[in-house]
């Protein structure tokens, strides 16, 4: 791409080459700008993560193996969106909303918990399915045999 003053913008790269001299400088374009991003919740509420002593400064735990192990293992749905919630830590840490990352870290932790706690009563449920199958079979051969 072109501008008016003679620059070349490549665009997805850092840096802006100046077509008279040929030299870089860097781009004035962010691939996040700020003015655009809308966190999603009243940022004048702190939603009591600014009293309980949080590290602003670090990335909170985003769950990403135990959001992929429930995915896998538990409930597909409450996993997929476990997943979701934990690559939304990471986006939001990255743009520097701490509380939307807090706050998607306690979304995904929760989406996890809730995943193996429907993979539990599905693993219950098909065990109790298969054991009452089976000795119904079994029953109704032994019935067969007798006769």
């Amino acid at each position: 791409m072109q501008n008016n003053d003679e620059s070349i913008t490549v665009p997805f790269l850092p840096h802006t080459i100046d077509a008279k001299t040929g030299t870089e400088r860097p781009s004035t374009l962010s691939v996040y700008p700020m003015d655009q991003y809308d966190p999603g919740y009243d940022p004048g509420y702190d939603h009591g993560f600014e009293d309980a002593g949080y590290d602003h400064t670090v990335q909170p735990k985003d769950y990403w193996c135990m959001a992929l192990n429930v995915t896998l293992f538990c409930c597909l749905p409450l996993g997929l969106l476990a997943l979701v919630k934990s690559s939304d830590v990471r986006a939001r840490f990255a743009l520097g909303d701490s509380l939307g990352a807090h706050l998607a870290s306690k979304s995904t932790k929760t989406f996890c918990y809730l995943g193996i706690v429907m993979g539990i009563i599905q693993y219950i449920v098909v065990a109790v399915l298969i054991g009452y199958y089976t000795l119904r079979i079994e029953s109704t051969l032994a019935t067969i045999r007798q006769q």
